[in-house]
């Protein structure tokens, strides 16, 4: 959150004119966005974005607008909540973060890159983003170089620089209510196969 408000005060824009400026557009990581619900889209194109929970504070089911209350808050965006899209427009990022990590061009600073994804002492979070502990959201087979991400709603991303692997689970598992745990145990399964099946 406090990343979120940084750019947003240095830059002068808001978090959605940034990050779509000098990232999503770049990366053509579209679509890629914060507060899906504004847009004059379609009611087609409204249907696809898969519901969240039925919000007892809000009164609704929330459907195309940001999950957490924090950024609901903020204006439906922050540093850590609010992003909406598909698995290809998150793929353009995660590759983006991958090729980073080897010191390909692209957007993303090589030596910052591995500043973010190295955890910090004593702990296994890294600026952003979480690196594999036992047990592991990511499973048995990543490296301990890998890094990820996991969402509330049940979204996930784990990267494996070692083995170039990137994985994206988007889910709702709080559809329609979080009163579902079953999440903790289903992420590290589904990594464990990927990585049995890539042998």
């Amino acid at each position: 959150m406090v990343l979120g408000f940084l750019v947003e005060r240095v830059t002068g824009k808001t978090l959605a004119e940034f990050c779509g400026s000098r990232i999503f557009e770049p990366l053509h990581a579209r679509p890629l966005c914060f507060n899906p619900r504004n847009w004059q889209l379609a009611e087609a194109e409204r249907e696809k974005i898969a519901p969240t929970e039925q919000d007892p504070w809000r009164g609704r089911l929330l459907q195309g607008e940001v999950h957490d209350d924090n950024a609901f808050a903020l204006g439906g965006m922050a540093g850590h909540a609010g992003l909406f899209g598909t698995i290809e427009a998150a793929g353009q990022v995660t590759k983006a973060w991958l090729e980073g990590y080897h010191g390909k061009p692209g957007i993303f600073d090589a030596q910052l890159v591995k500043q973010f994804v190295t955890a910090q002492p004593k702990t296994s979070w890294a600026l952003g983003w979480d690196t594999p502990s036992k047990p592991s959201s990511s499973g048995k087979g990543f490296s301990p170089e890998s890094f990820g991400h996991l969402g509330f709603t049940g979204t996930s991303i784990w990267i494996d620089p070692i083995r170039e692997l990137e994985v994206i689970f988007l889910s709702n598992r709080v559809h329609p209510t979080r009163d579902n745990p079953a999440i903790k145990e289903f992420r590290p399964k589904l990594h464990d196969l990927v990585i049995q099946e890539l042998g």
